[in-house]
C-alpha cells in the first residue's frame, strides 16, 4: 500500500530543531566516522555515565549541518549504543515506590528524552529524503532502517510509560502515526528490516508499530511492572499475528490525529482513509487455545508461542484485553472520605490477625518442628514473604503503618483512591489492599485492579473482595504427597447462604483440586479442604472457591475452629 501524502505538513507540525551548527564539539568533527569511534568508546554496561554522555550528544546531532546520509550514519552509531543503555536505565527506577524517589525519576526523565532524541534525528534525515515525488528504489533500505530505529525508540518510550503508569503524551502519537505514514508513503511499512543491533529482531515498520498499538491497547495499568516487560518481549514476534487493516477490527487508530488507539467496542472506527484498523482475534484465539493446552492452532498466518516468563494471568489478561471491552456492572458515586489503607499480601495479614510475625501466628515461633525439615525453600520463602515482597515483615513500625487515601468514587465493586502521599511504598497493581472506610471500624479487603499516575498524585481502582475478611494459614498439598510450610491465606465469607467460603493465597503453589490444610491461630488446630475453582487472578494471588472438610484424627479440636 502507497499512500499519497504531504510530507511538508507533516515535518511542520514535528516542529524539529534548526540546524546551526557545523561541528560537533562532543567528538571535535563533524564527520560520521567519528561519531563512530566516539561511541565505541562508550561502556554501554555503564547505563548512567553513558545515559548522561548521550544526552549531551546527541541534540548536538540534531542541530549539525549535515546531509541526511551522514546524519543517519551518525545516528545509527548512537543508536546501537543508547537503545542497550536507555533500557538498561530501567533498573534505577523500576520496581520502586510509586511515589518515586527524585534520583529515580531523574533517571526515567532522561532514558526517555535520549530515545526521544533519537527519533527527531531521524525525522530529520526523513525530511531531506522524502519528497512528494516517489521515492528512489536505492533509497528504501536506507528508509527501512530509519523507519526501524526510530519505531523501536518509541515502543521503549510507550512501554516505560505504562511502567511508571502514566500515559504517553500525544508528541508520541503524534511520531508514532506520521512515522506509519511515511512510511507508508515510501511503500517500506511491509518490508522486513534487518536489524544491526542484535538485541532486536528483524521486523518491518509495521509490525513495530503494530507493537505500540498493542501496548497501549493491552491496559496495561493493570499488571506489574514486571509483568510488562515480558509482554512487550513477547509482542516482539507476535506482531506478526496481527492483521491490519482489518474489515472486523479489535481497535482503529486515526493516523492524523495525536491520540492513542480506541477500542471498537467502545467507538466503532469512523470512516475515512486515516483509520487505520487492527484486528486482534486471531492473535487472541491462539493465546486462548495455548492457555487450555491445544496445539496446531492455525493453518496459516504466523503461529505464536507463550514465553516461559509469562505468566498464565497475564497471557489472560492480555487475551480479555484485546477482545473484550470490560466495563463496570455497578453504579459508581462520587465520594469525597478519606479511607485508611493498607497495601502488601504480608501487611495486610499483619493488620488484620494483629499479630506481625507469621511464626507468632502459627505456633512455630519457638522452634522449628521436625516435620519442617527438608521442606522445599519455596515453601517456607513462601510462609514469609508475598511473591515480589522485599518489605521486611517484622519491623514494628512497617505493621501498622496505614496510607491515607480519598475515596474518588465508590460501588458495591470497590472504590477509585487518590493519593497525594509521597511515603516510600510499594504499590503493584494485583497486590492486595486492606481498606477501612471513614467513620467504619471493620477493614474490608480488595485488590489493586489499576493504577494511573499523575504529576502530583496517583488513582488506583480497587476491586472490594469482601468486608469481613479473616487472615488465616493454608498449607498446600503436593503432588508427590506431604504438605508445604503453612502461608498467609484470607478467607472471605460468602455473601450466600448455600455457597462456600472463598480462599485467597499467593498466586503460585495453590491450584484447583489440591487438598490443603487450613489454620486459624497459634492455638488451633487445623481443618482439611480442597480447592475447588479459580475465581479471580492476578500476577500476584489468587481466590478459589473453598470445600471445607473436619479431620478429627489429624486435629483433636478442628470443630472447635470452624473458618
Amino acid at each position: 500500500m502507497v499512500l499519497k501524502l504531504d510530507t511538508q505538513n507533516i515535518f511542520q507540525r514535528l516542529q524539529l530543531p534548526r540546524q546551526d551548527i557545523e561541528m560537533l564539539p562532543f567528538c571535535g568533527s563533524n564527520k560520521a566516522s567519528k561519531v563512530i569511534e566516539w561511541t565505541n568508546s562508550l561502556k554501554v554496561t555503564q547505563s548512567l555515565g553513558t545515559c548522561n554522555q548521550l544526552y549531551q550528544a546527541i541534540p548536538q546531532v540534531l542541530r549539525l549541518q549535515a546531509s541526511a546520509i551522514e546524519r543517519k550514519q551518525m545516528l545509527d552509531a548512537l543508536f546501537a549504543v543508547a537503545y542497550p543503555a536507555a533500557f538498561g536505565l530501567g533498573k534505577d527506577f523500576l520496581n520502586q515506590p510509586l511515589a518515586l524517589p527524585q534520583q529515580a525519576q531523574k533517571m526515567a526523565v532522561l532514558g526517555q528524552a535520549i530515545l526521544n532524541s533519537l527519533v527527531s534525528g531521524y525525522f530529520l534525515c526523513l525530511k531531506n529524503l522524502l519528497d512528494d515525488k516517489k521515492v528512489k528504489l536505492d533509497q528504501r533500505g536506507l528508509l527501512g532502517e530509519i523507519f526501524f530505529n526510530a519505531l523501536q525508540c518509541l515502543a521503549l518510550m510507550q512501554l516505560r510509560n505504562a511502567q511508571l503508569y502514566s500515559q504517553a503524551s500525544p508528541l508520541l502519537w503524534r511520531q508514532a502515526n506520521s512515522l506509519y505514514q511515511l512510511a507508508l508513503h515510501a511503500d517500506v511499512a511491509d518490508k522486513p528490516v534487518k536489524s544491526h543491533y542484535s538485541g532486536l529482531q528483524n521486523a518491518s515498520p509495521k509490525e513495530i508499530y503494530l507493537r505500540l498499538i498493542a501496548l497501549a491497547s493491552a491496559r496495561l495499568n493493570q499488571l506489574t511492572q514486571i509483568d510488562m516487560g515480558n509482554v512487550f518481549s513477547a509482542l516482539e514476534s507476535w506482531s506478526k499475528a496481527i492483521k491490519a487493516p482489518s474489515a472486523t477490527p479489535s481497535f482503529w487508530i486515526d493516523l492524523n490525529d495525536d491520540a492513542a488507539p480506541t477500542s471498537q467496542q467502545k467507538q466503532p472506527a469512523p470512516e475515512g482513509d486515516s483509520i487505520f484498523t487492527v484486528d486482534f482475534n486471531v492473535l487472541t484465539q491462539q493465546i486462548a487455545s495455548l492457555l487450555e493446552g491445544e496445539s496446531n492452532i492455525i493453518q496459516t498466518g504466523y503461529e505464536i508461542s507463550i514465553p516461559a516468563e509469562l505468566s498464565s494471568p497475564s497471557a489472560i489478561h492480555l487475551e480479555q484485553a484485546w477482545s473484550k471491552n470490560v466495563s463496570r456492572e455497578s453504579h459508581r458515586q462520587s465520594s469525597n472520605q478519606t479511607a485508611e489503607v493498607v497495601v502488601g499480601f504480608g501487611l495486610c495479614h499483619s493488620k488484620l490477625s494483629g499479630i506481625d510475625n507469621f511464626a507468632d501466628f502459627i505456633g512455630h515461633s519457638k522452634e522449628k518442628k521436625k516435620s519442617d525439615v527438608g521442606m522445599p525453600f519455596l515453601s517456607n520463602m513462601l510462609g514469609a514473604l508475598t511473591p515480589s515482597d522485599n518489605r521486611k515483615l517484622d519491623t514494628e513500625t512497617n505493621m501498622h503503618t496505614s496510607l491515607r487515601m480519598t475515596t474518588q468514587n465508590i460501588s458495591k465493586e470497590g472504590y477509585c483512591f487518590k493519593w497525594e502521599g509521597q511515603q516510600p511504598v510499594r504499590i503493584d497493581a494485583g497486590d492486595v489492599i486492606c481498606v477501612r472506610e471513614h467513620a467504619k471500624r471493620g477493614w474490608g479487603l480488595g485488590i489493586i485492579r489499576w493504577i494511573r499516575k499523575f504529576k502530583h498524585h496517583s488513582l488506583l481502582g480497587v476491586q472490594l473482595l469482601s468486608n469481613k475478611p479473616t487472615a488465616i494459614a493454608a498449607a498446600c498439598n503436593f503432588d508427590d504427597g506431604g504438605y508445604s510450610d503453612f502461608m498467609r491465606a484470607f478467607l472471605l465469607p460468602s455473601s450466600h447462604p448455600h455457597q462456600g467460603p472463598t480462599l485467597l493465597t499467593a498466586h503460585i503453589l495453590f491450584k484447583e483440586g489440591a487438598k490443603i490444610k487450613l489454620k486459624h491461630d497459634a492455638a488451633s488446630g487445623f481443618v482439611l479442604g480442597r480447592i475447588a475453582n479459580t475465581q479471580v487472578t492476578t500476577s500476584r494471588v489468587k481466590t478459589f472457591t473453598l470445600q471445607i472438610q473436619s479431620d478429627e484424627k489429624t486435629t483433636q479440636d478442628a470443630h472447635q475452629h470452624q473458618l
